[in-house]
């Protein structure tokens, strides 16, 4: 499993798991996360989801406040036996 190495704070983000068409959906709200920033792997029977937000102030800017701050989201599944790994897939949407 990959480690993304942060002494950020470590977040549980919110999730939903739903079940239809012989599939598993977990939906994670883990705002401030882009593509680049996340990693999905599957270690023996666990699903890992890891991120990190990366709110970057260009040079040019001045931060006046940040109220939401950079936050290190973990999640860990235990997938049941029936769970075929090689066909999860991921999508980052309104990220």
């Amino acid at each position: 499993m990959s480690n993304i190495v942060s002494n950020l704070p470590k977040v549980s983000p919110a999730s939903d798991i739903i079940e239809r068409d012989n599939a598993f959906y977990i939906y994670l709200d883990m705002p401030g996360v882009c593509k680049e920033q996340l990693d999905i792997e599957v270690e023996g029977n666990e699903l890992y989801i890891q991120a990190q937000t990366c709110h970057c102030i260009a040079p040019e800017e001045r931060l006046h406040s940040l109220e939401f701050g950079d936050v290190h989201y973990k999640a860990v599944y235990t997938l049941s036996d029936q769970m075929d790994a090689d066909k999860i897939e991921a999508n980052l949407e309104n990220g």
